[in-house]
């Protein structure tokens, strides 16, 4: 598992060994119940874990510094997502589909394959068939939709975070707020 850039001063440095765990974790799947069981957590208990592990603002603190040191910034996601909603057609892929042409050749021929979520050739005696599977349209759209701020959600949080907003900077304030809303438009909560 890589190591993040971290040095003395960042939230990473100042957390705790599982809870390091599973920011690297999370950073390689962004689904935090799998990112908790990957840290240590128990099957069982993992849900609740990796909700209270995102609530926490030393994980969402590091989480938000090392999507920054990648450049994985809120208009980059908005950005790649619509790119998915928008910007593929099949026709593109024909060549692919119909002459045999491969992925590399299609790539270096200018058209953009990381709209293909999977790609399947199966050879038999008389021939070969190819089939491809795009990405979904209508689930980017969705989380475009989200992400845009087109769609407002009520949420509840019964029992309280233990957390002080009144007691945390403007730029901790800004970090929750980006991991929040990162993981309303990845659809996990934690499941």
């Amino acid at each position: 598992m890589a190591k993040l850039q971290a040095d003395n001063g960042s939230a990473y440095s100042h957390l705790t060994g599982r809870q390091q765990q599973f920011v690297l974790a999370y950073l390689k799947c962004f689904n935090a119940t799998k990112a908790a069981r990957e840290a240590g957590y128990a099957e069982s208990t993992a849900t609740h874990e990796s909700w209270l592990l995102l609530s926490n603002i030393g994980v969402a603190a590091a989480i938000s510094e090392e999507l920054d040191i990648r450049g994985l910034t809120p208009e980059h996601i908005k950005v790649a997502v619509a790119e998915i909603a928008f910007g593929a057609d099949l026709a593109d892929f024909e060549d692919f589909l119909q002459k045999g042409t491969s992925l590399t050749t299609l790539r270096e021929n200018g058209v953009n394959t990381q709209f293909i979520k999977a790609a399947v050739i199966n050879r038999t005696e008389t021939g070969e068939n190819r089939r491809i599977e795009m990405h979904d349209r209508l689930a980017a759209l969705e989380k475009l939709i989200r992400v845009m701020g087109m769609v407002t959600e009520k949420r509840e949080i019964k029992g309280g975070l233990g957390i002080d907003l009144s007691q945390m900077s403007d730029a901790e304030l800004k970090r929750l707020r980006r991991v929040t809303n990162r993981d309303d438009t990845n659809g996990d909560r934690g499941d």
